[in-house]
């Protein structure tokens, strides 16, 4: 019955009643924990209302205006407890009443963020492209940058982009809202270094660069941003050079708020053998990644899941998660994680013996990923490399594994590091090079107890003891 009277009504009566509700609203109502959501909405019809009826003119834009700032902060706070279903609807609709508004910027770019959150990847390229193109034709060469940085994250994980084309992105960056003191600039620029560090596996200038975008973040007085910027510091205390008692520590003070963080802390709990700890920690991450409409970051649990399992010597089941994730991954588009899930995947198929699967999965790995990802081309060689010393090809075996080796030299990675030498070892020994084998494992020792990684140690001693009881016999 009330629809029913609702729609006998007028349009005109509509929008005043829509108004005069809203201006109660704003009166009474200041103790309702969704009250932009509702005022939003009630502003939000009636200047619907007084645009169908042709009403234009100074009171329906500010309609529109007070709508969108209010479907903005509603938005705003969906982004900060990472609702992205939520903070997508929202701030499209805010966007949509008020796309010229001086906070628009902000709006869309953070809207193009969320969007590939929750999956929708080339939705979030396109918005990007749409922000340049309108900058580029405006000459407003800060708002141009600003979308390149929003683009350039979403690019890194779908294009593949290469580090060649974001560093001088970031550095002009850096640059331009130097000089203006843009601080909201300079965080985004960091953020974007941050994520070049991250394929370069250089946790140490990640952790550097995504300190200095929570910096800029906190003067710019951006809430969302900053969360986004802290985001970015976790990574580092998962592979970098801290120890795994001292990166667990950490997370427990800093308590990340990001579906993500149980992951890396079930990683964590996984190098020290804590395994059913892991695995569930682990789920919690994909179901509340899930439960709060972030696909893509529920798609990239499977990175850690596949880890997890390979340390805990299920290699069944390792593969299992990491080709469930690769199909998730290739489903929406993004290649950045899939190149890396793909490795793993290998890995496992390797372990398994299914040789040939394991060659093809490095050949995805190699198709998604860039060609200065050094985790991806570090674990495409080492599996290539144990394949063909498997085979008895032991020259160019030895000759990739090496390879693979030097990939990870430069950098602070330390597990990784650790896993290029173990592999070594697995190559030499079967090229009867014992000496040169132990040589190997001891490296991958020291650097598997830098990290604190148990469960690695303990592989390398029964990868040791399995030599020298070779030699013996």
């Amino acid at each position: 019955i009330r629809d029913a009277a609702y729609d006998g009504l007028p349009k005109a009566v509509r929008a005043e009643l829509h108004q005069r509700f809203a201006a109660w609203l704003e009166a009474h109502g200041a103790d309702l924990i969704e009250l932009d959501e509702i005022l939003g909405y009630h502003l939000e019809q009636a200047h619907r209302y007084r645009s169908e009826l042709g009403l234009g003119g100074e009171e329906t834009d500010e309609l529109a205006r007070r709508a969108a700032d209010r479907l903005g902060a509603a938005a705003e706070r969906a982004a900060l407890r990472h609702d992205a279903t939520a903070a997508v609807t929202l701030y499209e609709r805010s966007v949509g009443l008020a796309p010229d508004d001086p906070r628009a910027l902000e709006r869309q770019l953070r809207l193009g963020r969320l969007r590939a959150f929750a999956g929708d990847l080339a939705g979030a390229l396109r918005d990007g492209d749409l922000l340049i193109d309108r900058a580029k034709r405006s000459g407003d060469r800060p708002r141009e940058l600003r979308a390149r940085l929003a683009r350039g994250l979403v690019a890194h994980l779908v294009e593949s982009a290469s580090a060649d084309t974001e560093r001088p992105l970031v550095e002009e960056a850096l640059e331009v809202f130097g000089a203006l003191g843009d601080d909201a600039g300079l965080a985004a620029a960091w953020v974007l270094a941050a994520s070049v560090e991250l394929s370069a596996l250089e946790w140490r200038a990640m952790a550097l660069a995504a300190d200095r975008a929570v910096e800029h973040a906190q003067r710019a007085g951006d809430l969302v941003l900053v969360e986004e910027a802290k985001a970015h510091r976790a990574p580092a205390r998962l592979y970098g050079p801290i120890p795994v008692g001292e990166a667990l520590a950490w997370f427990d003070a800093h308590a990340p708020r990001h579906p993500h963080a149980p992951a890396m802390c079930g990683q964590l709990e996984a190098m020290r053998g804590n395994l059913d700890g892991a695995r569930r920690l682990a789920a919690e991450s994909r179901e509340r990644a899930t439960e709060l409409g972030q696909h893509l970051w529920a798609a990239a649990a499977s990175m850690n899941e596949a880890e997890i399992e390979l340390n805990a010597g299920d290699p069944e089941r390792a593969a299992e998660v990491a080709l469930e994730g690769i199909s998730e991954l290739d489903r929406l588009g993004e290649r950045g994680w899939l190149s890396t899930v793909a490795g793993h995947a290998a890995e496992a198929l390797y372990r398994l013996a299914r040789d040939d699967e394991a060659w093809r999965l490095t050949e995805t790995a190699a198709e998604a990923g860039a060609s200065d990802d050094v985790i991806t081309q570090m674990l495409i060689l080492q599996v290539r490399a144990k394949i063909l010393a498997r085979r008895g090809e032991h020259a160019e075996a030895e000759r990739l594994a090496r390879e693979a080796v030097a990939w990870g030299e430069p950098t602070d990675a330390l597990e990784v590091k650790a896993n290029s030498y173990r592999d070594l070892a697995i190559v030499l020994s079967a090229a009867a090079k014992p000496d040169e084998a132990l040589a190997a494992l001891a490296e991958a020792r020291s650097l598997y107890e830098q990290k604190g990684h148990t469960v690695g140690v303990a592989r390398v001693e029964e990868l040791r003891a399995e030599l020298v009881a070779t030699l013996e016999a």
